[in-house]
């Protein structure tokens, strides 16, 4: 059987890991938007219209990927942790904007020449 301590100290390394892993599902994302963001700031000029868009397309897609990681997570706190009725009302309104802002950024490509 575990000491008081032994859960301790099991607990925050269970914590550390799911910080490391959280973390990590957003580093991922981030570097392609940056490292793409700066392609095309330096090399704008020089890619042609089709490389152009594959990046905007990688951007957006990395950017969806994180949008998607924080819908999860806020799911899981809602089941895991559950709070008083107005965080959860807060949670769900915050959501709610995370959906329309997808739907208004599909919308928003398929208008793109």
């Amino acid at each position: 059987m575990k000491t008081g301590e032994e859960l301790k100290n099991t607990s925050e390394n269970a914590e550390q890991t799911t910080a490391w892993r959280i973390a990590n599902e957003f580093q991922t994302p981030l570097g392609v938007i940056i490292s793409t963001g700066e392609l095309l700031e330096n090399y704008f000029e020089r890619l042609t219209p089709e490389r152009r868009r594959l990046a905007l397309e990688d951007i957006l897609s990395a950017a969806r990927q994180m949008n998607s990681t924080m819908d999860l997570l806020s799911a899981f706190e809602n089941e895991t942790n559950p709070e008083s009725g107005a965080s959860k009302k807060l949670m769900t309104s915050n959501n709610k904007h995370s959906s329309v802002n997808r739907r208004s950024t599909r919308k928003a490509n398929h208008c793109r020449p």
